[in-house]
């Protein structure tokens, strides 16, 4: 073989090999790049108005008569405000923002194990759309670890999904919306057969029972006792606790600017620590609230409302 031809044929070997070494890289390069992509979401596309269903650990949330509620005891609930429209947003906004972990291997470290994560799910009437495991909150606390209930692989996410799914109770705990204290005007108490009125003077913080100046400040405590109180329990409307009405411990009635009024009675004791309570615009449900609260705050006696 002539030189030349020997050098053409070195070259074209050499190229080959070269050509087949590239090659190598690019798979290689290319498979990572594809082992290290992102998703866009950890679900299926869906509309939130389809889903009818959750799961939150063991908790079951359903839409009935187009109405979110919450399962505890075999009895459907309330939802605490605001609840929901968290969870929905979540859905919606969430971003992964990159692979954390691939394997086992930090899944506890991650919080992300069956055991130690909130596994949630979501379905439509269809199917089940979401189902993933939300771990500990990230560094910064705004963002999350989450992954897909059946692969291995963890994610950072924002925003902090710990924050949306971590709750201990779910029910809706307020025994009357929420009220501007500003705009109370006058505040009824029928306990015992007295009955007892505390008037506001006008526009000013200023406020009377009977003759009697009370103090401000005492009253505006009064006023957050009672508006701001979560109840202890919610249960179902009974034979039992309509009998806890029949003759009231005490009727609260508040009177609030350009608004209805909002009654509130007190039951006799649920427990030996707690009475029954009701709203009667929401008389399906009956609630127990503290004694201390009630007896100690509620219906606090005049001598500790009036000014020094």
């Amino acid at each position: 073989m002539k030189k030349t031809n020997r050098n053409l044929v070195v070259g074209v070997v050499i190229l080959a090999v070269l050509a087949g070494f590239w090659f190598a890289v690019g798979q290689t390069t290319q498979e990572k790049k594809s082992s290290n992509a992102v998703p866009d979401s950890l679900w299926q596309s869906f509309s939130w108005q389809d889903v009818q269903e959750l799961t939150i650990r063991r908790t079951l949330f359903k839409k009935i008569d187009n109405t979110w509620k919450v399962e505890k005891d075999n009895i459907f609930f309330p939802i605490t405000l605001g609840a929901i429209d968290q969870i929905e947003n979540f859905f919606a906004d969430s971003q992964l923002k990159g692979k954390v972990a691939q394997t086992t291997v930090k899944h506890t470290q991650l919080e992300v194990t069956a055991i130690q994560g909130i596994h949630v799910t979501a379905s439509t009437s269809s199917k089940k759309v979401v189902d993933v495991i939300v771990g500990k909150s990230g560094i910064d606390f705004s963002s999350c670890y989450i992954r897909k209930s059946d692969e291995d692989t963890v994610y950072l996410a924002t925003p902090n999904c710990k924050f949306t799914f971590d709750k201990n109770e779910w029910r809706n705990l307020s025994i009357m919306p929420a009220v501007n204290n500003l705009q109370l005007e006058k505040i009824s108490i029928e306990q015992d057969g007295a009955f007892r009125e505390l008037l506001k003077q006008g526009e000013t913080i200023e406020w009377k029972e009977g003759d009697i100046d009370l103090d401000a400040e005492k009253v505006k405590n009064l006023m957050s006792a009672i508006t701001g109180t979560q109840a202890a329990n919610i249960l179902l409307s009974s034979e039992e606790t309509t009998d806890a009405f029949t003759t009231p411990k005490a009727t609260i009635q508040l009177d609030i600017k350009d608004h209805d009024s909002i009654t509130i009675i007190v039951g006799t004791e649920a427990s030996g620590s707690e009475y029954y309570i009701q709203n009667p615009t929401k008389n399906e449900y009956v609630y127990t609230v503290s004694k201390t609260r009630v007896d100690d705050q509620w219906l606090i006696p005049i001598d500790e409302l009036k000014k020094d």
